[in-house]
């Protein structure tokens, strides 16, 4: 056994020499200084170009999405002219004095023959009478209409509750289109009553037909 002693100490030695050889190895390998996969991921997705879009330089923002409201021109035609359903009329940028004409007004032809001014002048501004009932036109002569003109105030003594523009009996004017640019204004007169002597109108409608 004395003879084999010496070999615990060399294998010691042995063990001793392989163990400080590996802490060399590692010492001479240089360590990896890559972000973790997390943060890899995210700097390679950041660092992707976009796609080119053809005819669009790079780099610039993309433009805003514009809605068929947006796009879509401002209609000005008077034949597509509506009073709001709900609420008041639009108050109107500018008003005429045909209101001051209507109260200084003396008689129920001269009371038809500012409110004919009226229609006049809004055919100038719109090429065409407005259309439809009583409180449709005096809304239309109001301001409810693309230009927001008024002609007459709302809050005029001739307007009733319903937006009807009324002769001096009360009773709401009756608007008669012959065209796009004629309107009889008829008024039913003392009786009330459509198509009886005492109406007063613009003019008698032509009996040739």
């Amino acid at each position: 056994m004395r003879k084999y002693a010496w070999l615990l100490p060399l294998a010691l030695l042995v063990l001793l020499a392989l163990f400080l050889w590996q802490n060399n190895r590692s010492a001479l390998v240089p360590r990896s200084s890559s972000a973790p996969d997390g943060e890899a991921a995210a700097t390679r997705s950041t660092n992707v170009p976009s796609p080119s879009v053809p005819g669009k330089p790079d780099g610039d923002p993309e433009p805003e999405a514009t809605t068929q409201a947006e796009a879509a021109p401002a209609e000005t035609s008077a034949r597509f002219l509506g009073p709001p359903l709900d609420g008041p009329v639009p108050k109107p940028i500018k008003v005429l004095p045909f209101g001051e004409e209507l109260t200084r007004s003396a008689s129920a032809d001269e009371d038809i023959q500012v409110i004919d001014g009226m229609l006049g002048h809004f055919r100038k501004h719109f090429s065409e009478n407005p259309i439809g009932a009583n409180w449709e036109i005096t809304a239309a002569l109001t301001g409810a209409n693309p230009k927001r003109i008024g002609y007459i105030n709302a809050d005029h003594p001739a307007i009733n509750k319903q937006g009807e523009l009324c002769d001096r009996w009360g009773r709401p004017f009756w608007f008669h289109s012959d065209s796009g640019t004629e309107m009889n204004i008829i008024s039913l007169g003392p009786d009330g009553t459509l198509d009886t002597k005492d109406d007063i109108r613009l003019y008698e409608p032509d009996s040739s037909f």
